[in-house]
């Protein structure tokens, strides 16, 4: 159900061909965002607090949730040793997106 596409922090933070579950909270000065993110080959969890914050709180979880999912998206397409392969020279993946260990 959380699956189910809509906007937000995260989800417009994310490339839209990317699967995502999330789900956002908030009070007055605080953001939270949890999500799941079915990226292909390198699939992660991922949850953002701010607190002590204003207006801006939103643009920190975008950040946050962009940064990270560079980091994953750069080891989806590396083998074990660190080098970047074309994805057809990488392990196939299963039915979530995750590739097997070596």
């Amino acid at each position: 159900m959380l699956e189910i596409p809509k906007p937000g922090t995260v989800a417009d933070a994310l490339p839209a061909d990317v699967p995502v579950a999330w789900k956002p909270g908030s009070l007055d000065g605080v953001a939270t965002a949890w999500a799941l993110v079915r990226l292909r080959g390198r699939p992660y969890a991922m949850a953002v607090m701010v607190s002590y914050g204003d207006a801006r709180v939103d643009d920190v979880v975008r950040s946050a949730v962009r940064l990270t999912h560079a980091h994953f998206a750069r080891l989806a397409s590396v083998t074990p040793y660190g080098v970047h392969v074309p994805d057809a020279m990488l392990p196939s993946v299963d039915s979530l997106g995750v590739r097997p260990p070596r």
